[in-house]
């Protein structure tokens, strides 16, 4: 769990870097993402699903790591939409799994003191 808590630590700055570049009013996602990480994604941790997902799977760095852990674009639709593109992780050797934080729920408390200790250093 720790090994995935570092790496998910590490991409905050690059997640806060791609966030504020995409927001509601953009239009173009895939642009954004390209613009964040131009030399492409090395870790993408998706909660959204859908048309973020596809933009996200669409630049991938070698080896890229990306991990589910949620749908919350899906969840009120009548048709969901489906990812075409994971082929591209093929070529890029990259990696795509799901995570469950409840898994772990008997770590939550060293995981909570981990991050905590992060959180105050910053």
């Amino acid at each position: 769990m720790f090994q995935v808590l570092r790496v998910v630590w590490k991409s905050v700055f690059i997640y806060s870097k791609i966030s504020n570049l995409i927001n509601r009013s953009v239009t173009d996602i895939p642009a954004a993402i390209t613009k964040a990480s131009p030399d492409g994604i090395a870790l993408y941790f998706d909660n959204l699903d859908g048309a973020t997902l596809v933009a996200a799977l669409a630049n991938p760095r070698f080896n890229a790591r990306v991990v589910l852990c949620g749908r919350i674009s899906q969840t009120a639709t009548k048709e969901c939409y489906g990812i075409t593109n994971t082929g591209l992780l093929i070529g890029k050797k990259a990696r795509m799994g799901g995570f469950i934080v409840s898994d772990f729920h008997s770590r939550y408390e060293k995981a909570r003191r981990w991050i905590s200790k992060r959180l105050q250093s910053r």
